[in-house]
């Protein structure tokens, strides 16, 4: 049973303000749990890269993705948000939207140089990180906020019942 793994096995649970909570099972491995149960304090529509690059598997539900092509130039700005530190990126253009949609079974990578939006209401991913890092950006100025916290006994039974319900 995947919650008794995660449980025995994790090294954090946490909540980023995107709309999912995120089991750690060690640097390379999480868990995502996406929910409405818990408050996106962070608009998910926003477009964003990620340090490193990662194949996430989709082990239950449905997860909507846009992906975008973007070059240097242009008139839309890249943000940097990490430590709640706005910090400017240069700017680029969008040259392409790609939109997909991943269900049980499916499995995606996305690499650093790579910008995308996912979303969904009712989906657990398992998403396994590997290569270098590198900085870390949103499309758009976005100013930081602060993220609800959650009481970790709390997000553990939202954790629990999508595992049940899912039969994970």
């Amino acid at each position: 049973m995947l919650y008794q793994y995660l449980k025995e096995n994790h090294q954090k649970i946490l909540h980023w303000g995107l709309g999912f909570i995120q089991v750690r099972v060690n640097d390379d491995v999480n868990y995502h749990f996406y929910t409405d149960k818990i408050s996106a304090n962070f608009d998910c529509e926003t477009p964003h890269n990620h340090r490193r690059s990662f194949i996430s598997e989709i082990l239950a539900g449905v997860l909507q993705e846009k992906v975008l092509f973007v070059k240097e130039g242009g008139s839309l700005a890249l943000t940097s948000n990490l430590c709640s530190v706005s910090e400017f990126g240069g700017y680029v253009r969008i040259t392409s939207v790609d939109n997909n949609t991943y269900k049980k079974g499916d499995k995606y990578l996305r690499t650093p140089y790579e910008y995308h939006t996912v979303s969904s209401s009712n989906c657990v991913t398992r998403l396994e990180k590997f290569g270098d890092e590198h900085e870390v950006y949103s499309l758009g100025e976005t100013e930081p906020v602060e993220i609800v916290k959650y009481d970790e006994d709390f997000l553990w039974g939202i954790v629990e019942e999508m595992c049940n319900e899912h039969s994970l």
